[in-house]
């Protein structure tokens, strides 16, 4: 027997799915519990991303919004305007984890693959302005 914490419930061990990275090998919700849950953020895609907001960033859909209008719906960086597909991403930084604000993808990516680091992107800027002919 095993306790189901969402159900309230003392229920047979064999209505739990397997998992092995928890101690006793089985999933802490019981599997009509975990199914119900699953159904439901699978129907309402932002319950997700609502949650990943406040567990990855600190922040809640609420703040998103703020800074969305703060920036007129636009990257920071490049201007771009948020579409309907594809939403701004949070930026952050990863040694505070303070929130500067949203970009779109590509520039999110790009201060990603430059490690957030300055002197990288100077020399970068100083490469780009090399190749400038005047």
């Amino acid at each position: 027997m095993k306790w189901c914490p969402k159900c309230r419930q003392l229920k047979d061990i064999q209505t739990f799915s397997r998992n092995k990275s928890r101690k006793d090998g089985l999933n802490g919700w019981c599997k009509l519990c975990s199914y119900i849950n699953r159904k439901r953020y699978k129907n309402n895609p932002n319950l997700e991303w609502n949650r990943n907001l406040k567990r990855r960033y600190g922040i809640d859909k609420k703040i998103y919004e703020k800074l969305l209008k703060s920036q007129k719906g636009r990257c920071k960086i490049c201007l771009n305007k948020e579409t309907r597909a594809r939403r701004l991403s949070v930026d952050h930084d990863h040694k505070t984890g303070r929130v500067r604000g949203l970009l779109c993808n590509k520039c999110n990516l790009g201060l990603g693959k430059f490690k957030d680091n300055i002197n990288l992107l100077k020399k970068a800027v100083k490469y780009l302005n090399r190749g400038v002919r005047k």
